[in-house]
C-alpha cells in the first residue's frame, strides 16, 4: 500500500497502515489542520469585502479594518466607511449650511458656523467675505449697527432650534445669505416683534463694491489676524 503521505510504497505495519512512518503521520496531520483553519478563515470573510469595496483590501493589510455602514442625511444615498461618518463626502458636509447635522454648540450664537471666510474686524466678528463688506461698509458710512446676539426660538422636523440672525441696526435685523432653504423659512417665522431683512448678494453688491473699490478684491487680509488668534 502507498503512504497518504509520501505515495511510497510500504508493508502498513505502522499505525492504522495509512502512513509509512510517525514522521509523514504527523506533518500530514499537521497541514490538514491548517488547510481546515485557513478555509473557515476563508468562508469567515467571504461576502464581506467584495466589488468594489474589495480594492482597498488587495494586499490583505487591512482586512481587521471595520467597516461601518450609513445613510448621508444630505443627500440620502447609503456608503461605507473605514470610520463613523455622518456625510458621505465633503461635498455634503458642506451643503449642510444650516449645521442640521453637524455637531452643534449649545448655549447662542456659534462664532465661526459658517463656511465663508471668517476673522475679525475692529472688533466685530464675521462669518463670510461679504459680512467683512457689510462690517467695512457700515463703519465707514457712520451707520450704527451691532453683531445680534438674541437667539429665537423655531420648530423644523419637530425639533425645537434657536435662531440667531447676522446684524440689528436699530429695530431692524439683517441676516446675510447665499441661498435659501426650507429650514431658513422656518427660522424666519420667529422673528414677530422685529423687522427681518435677508440680504443675498444683490441687495449689497453696492457693499461688495464699494470695500473692493477701496480696499482691493483680497479686502478679506483685512481680517486681524492677531486678535482673531487670541479669540479662538
Amino acid at each position: 500500500m502507498k503512504c497518504e503521505k509520501c505515495l511510497i510504497d510500504h508493508d502498513g505495519k505502522y499505525g492504522s497502515g495509512r502512513f509509512c512512518s510517525s514522521i509523514c503521520s504527523r506533518s500530514y496531520s499537521s497541514n490538514k489542520n491548517k488547510e481546515e483553519k485557513n478555509k473557515k478563515i476563508s468562508e469567515s470573510l467571504k461576502g464581506k469585502y467584495t466589488g468594489s469595496e474589495n480594492s482597498h483590501y488587495k494586499n490583505g493589510n487591512d482586512l481587521n479594518m471595520k467597516k461601518f455602514a450609513g445613510t448621508c442625511p444630505v443627500c440620502k444615498s447609503t456608503f461605507n466607511s473605514s470610520k463613523t461618518k455622518t456625510y458621505c463626502s465633503r461635498k455634503c458636509y458642506l451643503n449642510d449650511t444650516n449645521f442640521e447635522y453637524k455637531t452643534k454648540v449649545s448655549g447662542g450664537y456659534r462664532k465661526g458656523s459658517g463656511i465663508g471666510k471668517k476673522g475679525w474686524y475692529k472688533g466685530y466678528w464675521c462669518d463670510s467675505s461679504w459680512e467683512l463688506a457689510f462690517v467695512i461698509y457700515n463703519l465707514e458710512n457712520n451707520i450704527i449697527f451691532e453683531r445680534n446676539t438674541i437667539g429665537y426660538e423655531y420648530y423644523y422636523k419637530g425639533n425645537k432650534h434657536k435662531y440667531y440672525p447676522d446684524y440689528k441696526v436699530f429695530d431692524t435685523l439683517y441676516e446675510i445669505k447665499g441661498f435659501e432653504t426650507d429650514k431658513d423659512k422656518e427660522k424666519y417665522k420667529s422673528i414677530k416683534n422685529l423687522n427681518l431683512k435677508i440680504l443675498y448678494k444683490g441687495d449689497i453688491q453696492h457693499m461688495i463694491d464699494y470695500v473692493i473699490s477701496k480696499y482691493g478684491k483680497d479686502y478679506i487680509k483685512l481680517y486681524e489676524k492677531d486678535l482673531e488668534i487670541l479669540n479662538d
